[in-house]
């Protein structure tokens, strides 16, 4: 509208105060930072701690009947593929309600809307040429599998829409009975800002201009409920002559209250979403519920930018899908990315990223297969300065660092800095010295508790480790136990004792006939060489050897641009 205020600038700059806000030892994201201050356990509380959008502070996290947590969560609008910026935002949130059940113990109730009627959804149906229903299913069934790809727990609770439309039509007559709405000309009804009567929460004033005053008493008033053009779907009112559909905000509004009544412990959505919807959706349910505030505590993830660091839009086509992703690199490597970026962070999404994910993954995988192979006396100890006392506490300190640093505001990056450094400090001593004789060692216990430790961290995270046990308990439940899928580990393993023979007898024969020595370790190599090529690492250690499965390795990430219509297949 000419002369209007844009919303697009005002969310611009709703961000940017937003994540001024987050801390600055916040870690970069291409890399693990240093602790941060006052990390032990004496200087850090372990209450749940939350920044809260609203206030700009944190919080403890609050519950009107702890245990349980009421949690409302914004879910997608399904006119098109989700892309990773939507996955960054899920994850996180996932991450986070991974926290408060597991290390927390709290009970949460999660409810997620799914928007099926919507003008994106319409618009895009009448370009496919499809019913909008099918659209909209379609749209929602692929996003529901790409979730489950990524390992994110489905909530306790998913609504769609226009099963919702009674209780929607309700809330809506309800808000007009009491004067706090009216019915425009055009059969719309929209939410009086003026007979509100309140500031605005998120933002300190929003006045647009050049609005269509024969339709709206004020350029701020926003619609409830949209009287239908020719051709739309559109469902009878008893508040108006006209047929309509409902509103944008006032959906999830309708569902968090039909659900949890006049309050909501935890509300959270994408930064984008703190204005106008979650301030809409505020108003409206405070002066539905006559209450002074609707939601307990409002958290907001921040944005996944593109590979050129601009935000990830299906509007500005530069997007990358989740599928896509997906078949070039794994969910476990973007949770990983996840993980080491805060979850109110802006964060840019490309190749290195991935890789240092990878990496990550392949550093705390090593180890915990060194530990196993060490505690199976296939690596001698070597003789490190480091006592098992010392590691024992280390091992102490480090779930303390875990505990404390997810505890204040659900710091995954410095609980991984935390245990990244406990890794090295074991990692140090289990390194083989070539010539040392020693073939036991007194710290068993010590190592087998650290890779405990680092292997429960990760799946409470959502991240099972690729180690070699696992991957072993992996392929005795894939493909229904078949015998292709049991056999790899004996096979691996009878393959790997009778290289170690061979190479044994090449490395003792090396003085008397070199020649042959050189032929049956040259041909040990090659053996480690290829498979090596078909995904096993193989690693030679001072009392044997020991294989794994590599990671996937991640290929070159790129925007996806240009025309993304295409007909979905019917379910």
């Amino acid at each position: 509208m000419k002369g209007a205020a844009d919303p697009c600038l005002i969310s611009s700059c709703l961000r940017n105060a937003f994540h001024q806000r987050i801390p600055h030892f916040l870690p970069n994201p291409r890399r693990l930072s240093s602790s941060p201050a006052n990390s032990s356990a004496e200087n850090l509380s372990v209450t749940q701690v939350v920044t809260n959008s609203l206030t700009r502070t944190k919080e403890a996290i609050s519950m009107a009947n702890p245990p349980v947590l009421r949690w409302y969560s914004c879910g997608p609008t399904v006119y098109d593929s989700a892309h990773l910026g939507h996955a960054y935002s899920f994850m996180q949130f996932d991450l986070i309600r991974r926290v408060l059940e597991d290390y927390r113990g709290l009970n949460v109730v999660q409810v997620m809307n799914i928007t099926d009627i919507d003008d994106k959804i319409i618009h895009k149906a009448n370009q496919l040429k499809m019913d909008w229903r099918e659209v909209a299913r379609n749209y929602e069934d692929e996003f529901r599998e790409e979730m489950r790809s990524l390992g994110i727990k489905p909530p306790t609770i998913t609504a769609r829409i226009t099963s919702f439309l009674p209780q929607i039509v309700g809330f809506t007559q309800k808000l007009i009975d009491s004067g706090m709405a009216y019915v425009a000309p055009s059969g719309s009804v929209y939410f009086s800002q003026e007979k509100y009567g309140r500031a605005s929460k998120f933002i300190k004033s929003f006045t647009p201009e050049g609005f269509d005053k024969s339709e709206k008493k004020s350029g701020a008033d926003f619609a409830l409920w949209k009287g239908a053009k020719a051709g739309e779907p559109s469902w009878p009112v008893p508040f108006s002559p006209v047929p309509g559909r409902p509103g944008w905000h006032i959906e999830c509004s309708t569902v968090a209250s039909h659900f949890f009544g006049s309050s909501v412990d935890l509300h959270s959505g994408g930064i984008d979403l703190m204005f106008p919807h979650h301030e809409n959706e505020e108003a409206q349910c405070c002066a539905h519920h006559g209450v002074d505030n609707w939601v307990g505590q409002w958290i907001h993830a921040g944005h996944l930018l593109a590979p050129d660091a601009t935000k990830m839009s299906k509007s500005d086509r530069n997007f990358i899908t989740i599928r896509s992703y997906l078949e070039r690199s794994t969910s476990d490597q973007f949770r990983m990315y996840c993980m080491r970026h805060h979850y109110r962070s802006n964060c840019t999404f490309d190749d290195e990223e991935i890789r240092i994910s990878s990496d990550l993954i392949s550093k705390f995988t090593n180890f915990c297969n060194l530990v196993d192979a060490y505690l199976n006396g296939v690596v001698p100890a070597s003789c490190s300065s480091v006592e098992e006392p010392e590691i024992l506490q280390q091992i102490r300190e480090t779930g303390r660092q875990i505990d404390s640093c997810l505890a204040d505001d659900f710091s995954y990056p410095f609980a991984l800095q935390a245990l990244s450094e406990l890794v090295s400090i074991c990692h140090r001593q289990l390194v083989p010295l070539r010539k040392s004789t020693v073939t036991s060692a007194t710290s068993y216990s010590a190592m087998a508790a650290a890779a405990n430790l680092t292997e429960t961290f990760f799946r409470s995270a959502g991240l099972v480790l690729p180690t070699k046990r696992n991957a072993e308990a992996r392929t005795a439940t894939a493909a229904g136990s078949s015998p292709e899928a049991t056999a790899l580990p004996k096979v691996m393993d009878a393959v790997l004792d009778f290289r170690s023979v061979i190479r044994g007898a090449g490395l003792s024969m090396r003085k008397e006939t070199p020649a042959l020595s050189k032929e049956m370790l040259g041909a040990c190599d090659g053996l480690r060489d290829r498979l090596q090529r078909s995904g096993v690492r193989v690693k030679d250690l001072g009392g044997g050897s020991t294989w794994e499965l590599e990671q996937q390795v991640p290929v070159k990430v790129s925007a996806e641009t240009g025309s993304k219509i295409r007909p979905v297949k019917s379910p």
